[in-house]
């Protein structure tokens, strides 16, 4: 049982070395948290809103990211794809995993003013009313002022962003690269992150701890270090023998 020991804390090293050089490499990253070019915090009411919008569970069905992907161009609404800078004064995001209903980066952009605003509140109160085979249920039940805070931080998403009317095809790394407002440090990380400076570290390490593992097993193996392991078993098969 000696050797068995050894192994789980073989085991254990491993799993340990994996997990440190795994976290780590978030260290490679610029924590750049500065704003994209017209994004402010949100006021009380958008941030009451935004409260309402977590408990009612609507990030389970809604997405909060456009990506530059053709097939995500009908959420664009006139403006750009998303970019790490316009969640500064998000904590936690919303982005979202799973899209029940359209994504809502910028459905401020689609529901402006006093107008979007009756239309909004009445897709909150009865979507059905507005979308008849819409899934969404019907938050008839928050309050006059929930709806109208949830309402203020929707027609905040998106509307401060500029317009951009440009193929949603080519938003890649010279967009991105060139995007006012970034810092060096973010230049710098797109850099690296384009021309695989960080990913042939992270595969030989990975591969290197890999080739690691197996040999260990290995190895362990043909000296006969894992007979401990299975001579209880054996045991048992030989005892239920004798008793037949």
């Amino acid at each position: 049982m000696r050797r068995f020991y050894l192994v789980v804390i073989g085991v254990l090293i491993i799993v340990s070395i994996t997990l440190i050089v795994d976290e780590s490499l978030g260290w490679l990253y610029p924590a750049d948290v500065t704003p994209s070019p017209g994004l402010i915090a949100y006021n009380s009411d958008q941030l009451q809103g935004r409260n309402v919008y977590i408990k009612q569970g609507c990030v389970y069905c809604h997405t909060q990211q456009v990506r530059p992907l053709a097939i995500d161009a009908p959420y664009l609404y006139g403006t750009r794809p998303s970019l790490p800078n316009d969640y500064a004064y998000q904590t936690p995001h919303l982005m979202g995993t799973e899209r029940q209903g359209p994504d809502l980066t910028n459905i401020g952009r689609k529901y402006p003013g006093e107008e979007g605003k009756i239309k909004l509140t009445q897709l909150i109160r009865n979507p059905r009313l507005i979308l008849p085979a819409a899934l969404m249920p019907s938050f008839d039940y928050l309050s006059e002022e929930q709806i109208n805070q949830l309402v203020s931080y929707l027609q905040f998403n998106g509307s401060w962003k500029e317009a951009y009317d440009g193929p949603i095809t080519e938003w890649t790394y010279n967009y991105l690269r060139d995007a006012p407002n970034l810092t060096e440090q973010a230049i710098a990380s797109i850099d690296r992150a384009t021309q695989n400076h960080i990913s042939i570290p992270i595969i030989v390490t990975m591969t290197l701890v890999m080739i690691c593992v197996f040999y260990a097993i290995w190895w362990s193996w043909r000296r006969g270090h894992f007979y401990d392991l299975e001579e209880p078993a054996i045991r048992m098969i030989h005892h239920d023998e004798g008793n037949n």
